[in-house]
C-alpha cells in the first residue's frame, strides 16, 4: 500500500532550495491572514505557489517535483500555528480549560503542517509538469 506523502528528495541542495522558497512564502501567508474582511482561515495559496516554484526547479534538476513542493509547503505552513493561537488562545474565552485548549492545539498542529505540505505537493506536481511541458530535460543529480 502506497503512502499519501510524496517521496522526499535525497539531494540536500534541492531540499534547501525548497525550504528557502517556503520561507519566502511566509510573508504572503501572514499578509493574507491579516487582511480585514477576508473569510479565509488558513490561506494556503502562497504555499501552493511556493510548491509550484520548488517543483519546477526540482524537476529541472531531475528530482521529484511533488517532494520538493511538500518540503516548501511544510515550511510555508508555519504561520498556520499563529492562526491556531489566535483562534483558540488569544481571541477565545480565557476561562476555557487550558488543558483542553493545549490538547486541541497539539492535535491540530501536525494537521496544519500536513495540509500545508500537501498543498505545496500539489503545487510541486503542477510545477514539475510545467517543467516537462516547457522542455527542460531532467538532469540526474550527480553524487559527489
Amino acid at each position: 500500500m502506497g503512502s499519501i506523502l510524496p517521496r522526499r528528495s535525497s539531494d540536500p541542495v534541492t531540499r534547501r532550495q525548497a525550504r528557502l522558497v517556503g520561507l519566502a512564502s511566509i510573508p504572503l501567508v501572514v499578509y493574507s491572514y491579516v487582511q480585514p474582511g477576508e473569510l479565509t482561515w488558513l490561506p494556503f495559496w502562497p504555499v501552493f505557489g511556493a510548491g509550484l516554484v520548488a517543483g519546477y526547479v526540482a524537476m529541472c534538476r531531475g528530482e521529484s517535483g511533488s517532494g520538493a513542493g511538500f518540503d516548501a509547503g511544510e515550511v510555508g505552513a508555519v504561520p498556520g500555528l499563529w492562526t491556531l493561537l489566535d483562534v483558540f488562545v488569544f481571541s477565545g474565552d480565557l476561562r476555557a480549560d487550558p488543558l483542553g485548549v493545549g490538547a486541541l492545539v497539539a492535535l491540530l498542529t501536525p494537521i496544519i503542517i500536513l495540509l500545508g505540505g500537501l498543498s505545496g505537493a500539489v503545487g510541486g506536481r503542477l510545477g514539475g509538469w510545467l517543467a516537462e511541458v516547457n522542455g527542460h530535460p531532467e538532469q540526474p543529480v550527480e553524487a559527489s
